[in-house]
């Protein structure tokens, strides 16, 4: 195991995990080796921060709706437009911190060995897309 990875991992806060493709593609369950009850784990972190996610977006979809609406209006109030950015702003943030949650709770359930390998499968495809190095 690589330890400049491990400490890079365990330092830098939330790295980016693909909790979807975990429960969903049995090529990269193999190769880093999740256990049955780990898959189970991870897929109710997934189903329960999606819900989560879901009545979020729908609800900034509707607070998006509400300023158009008031933007579009003759008499335009102001107060009432920085309430609704103010709602918006909130929406939003949970819908991060609700990310950040997903992967912080899946990153508990994986093993160091595991957040390695994902960490090096990400910088392998990272390095794909640079350019060529000039010696």
């Amino acid at each position: 195991m690589n330890l400049l990875m491990l400490t890079l991992i365990m330092f830098t806060g939330p790295m980016h995990i693909p909790v979807k493709r975990l429960i969903t593609s049995p090529a990269l369950q193999e190769r880093l080796e999740l256990k049955a009850d780990q898959i189970e784990k991870i897929e109710n972190i997934w189903y329960e921060g999606r819900k989560k996610l879901i009545d979020l977006q729908s609800k900034r979809q509707k607070i998006l709706l509400s300023i158009q609406k008031e933007m579009n209006g003759e008499d335009v109030n102001l107060e009432n437009l920085r309430k609704l950015y103010d709602e918006l702003g909130d929406v939003i943030s949970k819908i991060k911190f609700t990310h950040a949650e997903m992967m912080l709770k899946v990153r508990g359930i994986l093993t160091k060995d595991q957040l390695v390998r994902i960490e090096e499968a990400r910088w392998r495809r990272h390095r794909r897309h640079l350019p060529p190095v000039q010696r």
